[in-house]
């Protein structure tokens, strides 16, 4: 970030004298610069802390899906601290025990089912596909013969 970088006074050294009449000569410049740094994993941290405490209970943040985008920056050198000003956007979605939801569908019909999904706000949509196709109307009682799978788009 350009704003965290403070560059000193520039102090030049020529090899000659100013009227000294040369074939080659050679011009040094010394300066010193101050930098404020952080680390990128840490800030998406704090954002990431930030986000959780303004959102709803049972939902969480896609962490792939954070995106950040840096403004300006206001540098204190003597303190050695920085202001920074980021846009940051992430997806969220709802965290749902799957294992939980499918212990309670077990054996139950249609009526039932939908009962116990409406415990659950964040599903949207249920698909149902029974098989062999003939079998349908109810859920089997047995978890190894139910699977479920969440389409978070």
């Amino acid at each position: 970030m350009d704003d965290a970088i403070d560059f000193g006074e520039v102090t030049y050294v020529v090899s000659n004298s100013v009227d000294e009449m040369v074939d080659n000569f050679t011009v040094t410049a010394k300066t010193k610069a101050t930098a404020v740094s952080f680390m990128g994993d840490d800030l998406k941290s704090v954002l990431k802390q930030d986000v959780a405490k303004n959102v709803e209970a049972g939902v969480k943040i896609e962490e792939e899906s954070l995106s950040m985008q840096f403004g300006k920056s206001d540098a204190d050198f003597e303190k050695g601290t920085i202001i920074i000003r980021v846009n940051a956007a992430a997806k969220i979605k709802p965290s749902i025990d799957l294992e939980n939801l499918k212990k309670g569908i077990l054996g139950k019909g249609e009526d039932d089912l939908k009962a116990h999904l409406e415990t659950y706000p964040d599903v949207e949509k249920v698909e149902i596909n029974y098989w062999p196709s003939f079998i349908s109307g109810k859920i089997p009682a047995y978890e190894s013969r139910v699977d479920i799978e969440l389409d978070n788009n």
